[in-house]
């Protein structure tokens, strides 16, 4: 007899419960409402290019960064082999496109091949001291079908120099560094020194080694371009771009 009560209440409980959340027109949002939880920065959109550079990381980049179109701040950190070049396009060119102010990148391990062009995606790029860099030119691996002619060598020659071209242009206009440069660059297969990685504009600074951002870098690069001088933090002052030298206006950090 004493359970009766308890019951009678809990079924009650129960009965008011369903009727408040019957009120709601959308019962399936308004129950996936009580889990969810508010993004804790939605002014960054931190990326982790780790790994192969391939279709899969294309994807989950552009989506997290289609998620966010808000957002004021892209921080990226770069550890790659490389990969596909097409799959570094589209996260590069997705990157490029958002509307952020500050768009970040740190360079811990490889940023090499497609790696590098997606690091050279950010206004603002930073190394390690343990960072490897390399840029190379576009390759391909022939198939086993069918035979490889001198005719089909050729094709395949003139289609890997016109990527060699865009891909020189893309970082060219990303540095700032002159074209034959860059070009230069892709003709290596060997690391490249991390001083000569400033020295063309591709990273604006190796941490803990060279001088932090400063908010004065902008002014003074412009200044030291006008006198013909060297802007003597790695690259010369015509070799920023414009996203850094903005960057840096509103604090690169």
């Amino acid at each position: 007899m004493t359970g009766r009560p308890n019951r009678a209440r809990a079924r009650g409980i129960i009965d008011a419960t369903n009727t408040l959340l019957g009120r709601c027109p959308r019962l399936e949002a308004a129950k996936a409402l009580i889990g969810y939880e508010p993004p804790k920065n939605p002014g960054l959109i931190s990326i982790d290019v780790r790994g192969e550079v391939n279709d899969a990381m294309a994807g989950r980049v552009i989506k997290q960064i289609a998620g966010a179109p808000k957002a004021n701040t892209i921080h990226m950190t770069v550890d790659s082999p490389g990969g596909d070049l097409r799959a570094g396009v589209r996260i590069a060119d997705a990157i490029q496109k958002h509307p952020a102010r500050r768009k970040l990148a740190l360079g811990t391990g490889d940023v090499a091949s497609a790696a590098a062009i997606i690091f050279a995606s950010a206004d603002v790029r930073r190394l390690m001291p343990t960072a490897r860099v390399l840029l190379h030119g576009v390759s391909l691996e022939p198939t086993s079908c069918g035979r490889w002619s001198r005719a089909k060598y050729e094709s395949h020659a003139a289609t890997l120099a016109a990527l060699d071209e865009s891909v020189a242009a893309r970082l060219a206009e990303r540095t700032g560094a002159p074209l034959s440069v860059i070009e230069g660059e892709l003709t290596t297969e060997a690391p490249m020194p991390l001083p000569k990685a400033l020295s063309i504009g591709l990273a604006h600074e190796i941490v803990g080694v060279s001088p932090p951002l400063a908010k004065a870098w902008p002014a003074a690069a412009r200044a030291a371009l006008k006198r013909q001088d060297r802007f003597t933090h790695g690259a010369n002052a015509h070799r920023y771009a414009p996203g850094f030298l903005a960057a840096c206006e509103i604090g690169g950090t």
